[in-house]
């Protein structure tokens, strides 16, 4: 995952944490905004990221998101796994963003995606 170029400048980029939280949220926001490709690429690298350096709550979110971008694809039962695998994680909170009743409602959403 490339840093956005106003992250670039930053000491963030050297810190997996926030580079994980960062990817996150931007693929939450890519999600919102439609863009699922891009979303499911920046969600699969803050998984794998979160999961190399240990930090289970991020990986939770990862999945989550993740989860959407896959059913907004058209993979709608893979997504519902991973966001379903996702929400006991995401309710750990050591710093990451929490959103488990946006995930539960993505779970509604699902059915009517394509």
């Amino acid at each position: 995952m490339t840093a956005p170029p106003s992250l670039r400048r930053t000491s963030l980029v050297n810190n997996p944490h926030d580079v994980a939280i960062s990817g996150i949220c931007v693929a939450q926001l890519q999600v919102y905004l439609r863009e699922h490709e891009q979303a499911e690429a920046l969600a699969v690298r803050a998984l794998e990221l979160s999961e190399k350096h240990q930090f289970p709550p991020e990986a939770a979110l990862s999945r989550c998101v993740l989860g959407r971008a896959q059913a907004e694809l058209g993979r709608a039962t893979e997504g519902i796994a991973l966001i379903r695998q996702g929400i006991p994680g995401s309710l750990e909170n050591r710093g990451a963003p929490r959103h488990p009743n946006s995930h539960r409602v993505w779970l509604l959403k699902i059915p009517k995606v394509r």
